[in-house]
This record gives structure tokens, C-alpha cells and sequence, in this order.
């Protein structure tokens, strides 16, 4: 259940900050969509050639934990609609800081087609899912 939160569940935030203790929450924090949602309107993706039972899926897909991450106020506010590996060059200029970061937020491989988007969500969905069960001590 909780790998299905959507965006504006209250217990969201909760749960990202427990998986990812480094986060400073002193600091004005936002629960960002990695993949931007403004990318993900129906009209969008069916013109990527998707169908509409597809596009649905991927919508609700890109409003869900896996496609969530914190982000600081003003990192959130440069990063906007740009995609996340766009986003990632520019914030991040080394390969290693790059890497350093995906890894870090268990991002893992950033697709830059959105119709690939369902591969990087069922990988990160499988690499939130063992750190879970650890933060709740469940198998």
C-alpha cells in the first residue's frame, strides 16, 4: 500500500523523509514529481502513439510514491518542468555527482522518453520496496 501513496497524501512526506534520512528537514522541503506531471497529461501521451487505457495508467503511475522525491524549495522551484535528467546535467555538472545523486535517491536509470517512463517506474518502484520493509523492519 504505502508504494502507492499518490501526491497530496497526507502520509507521503512522512515516508519519504524516513526513507531518505540525509534529508535536512530544516530546511523548506516540497515533495517533487521526479518525472514533471505537467508532462503527463492524457493528450500528451496519447500523441507519444499510447492508447487512452495507457495514458491513464502511466497518469496515475507518475502521481505515485515511486515517482516522488523531496526536494529543497529552490531545487524544486529551478527545476520546474524540465526533465529529470536535464534537470540532474545542469544541477549536478560531474558524471560522478550525477551518479552520487540517482544513486543516493534510488532514482536508478533516468529515462528521457516518457514512453519508456513505466521502466523507470517499476525499477524504482522494486528499489523503494526492500527499503520499506527495512525502515519498518517487515518482510
Amino acid at each position: 500500500e504505502l508504494l502507492n501513496l499518490p501526491y497530496g497524501d497526507k502520509r507521503t512526506f512522512s515516508l519519504l523523509s524516513l526513507l531518505f534520512p540525509f534529508v535536512d528537514l530544516r530546511n523548506q522541503f516540497h515533495i517533487d514529481h521526479v518525472y514533471p506531471i505537467s508532462r503527463f497529461s492524457p493528450a500528451k501521451l496519447t500523441k507519444l502513439g499510447l492508447s487512452e487505457e495507457e495514458a491513464e495508467a502511466i497518469v496515475r503511475q507518475a502521481n505515485s510514491l515511486p515517482n516522488l522525491q523531496l526536494l529543497e524549495g529552490h531545487m524544486n522551484n529551478e527545476k520546474r518542468a524540465k526533465l529529470p535528467a536535464e534537470w540532474l546535467a545542469e544541477h549536478k555538472q560531474s558524471l560522478e555527482g550525477q551518479t552520487f545523486y540517482r544513486d543516493q535517491h534510488l532514482l536508478g536509470d533516468l529515462v528521457t522518453d516518457l514512453i519508456d517512463f513505466p521502466r523507470f517506474f517499476e525499477a524504482r518502484y522494486q528499489a523503494l520496496k526492500p527499503k520499506i520493509e527495512e525502515v519498518l523492519q517487515t518482510k
